[in-house]
């Protein structure tokens, strides 16, 4: 699993995960493009103006996750809607394929001793 040590503002640490993470995010981007296009039909452009649909929603009753998402799509190298697009995949195909993960967190003494993980692991690919 890969580990990300971050530090500082929000916009920082999600600046530094999507930079870290820009290999896995660029691999995510390309399995889920296939995989649309494959089980749903979707081009890559089809499902990022749909997952638009939820950003209006999320503006206004989570902005703090859109602003990660604009974190880590900045340094990551790709655009926001890219990332919003991984996020909501599953409600985006509800009913076309089914997907699954993993997903932990830990809440340690002190501050800063917090962990979260998520993977993706219900295909091998």
């Amino acid at each position: 699993m890969l580990t990300i040590p971050a530090t500082g503002t929000p916009h920082h640490i999600d600046l530094t995960h999507g930079t870290l993470a820009r290999e896995h995010i660029s691999r995510a981007l390309k399995f889920y493009s296939r995989l649309f296009l494959k089980r749903s039909s979707m081009s890559w452009s089809q499902v990022t103006t749909f997952a638009l649909e939820y950003h209006p929603y999320l503006s206004q009753n989570f902005t703090q996750y859109v602003q990660e998402m604009e974190g880590v799509a900045e340094g990551a190298g790709v655009t926001y809607t890219d990332i919003l697009a991984l996020n909501v995949r599953t409600e985006i195909a509800f009913g076309a394929f089914s997907d699954g993960c993993t997903a932990l967190s830990w809440k340690g003494k002190g501050e800063g001793n917090s962990l979260l993980g998520q993977n993706w692991d219900w295909d091998p690919e």
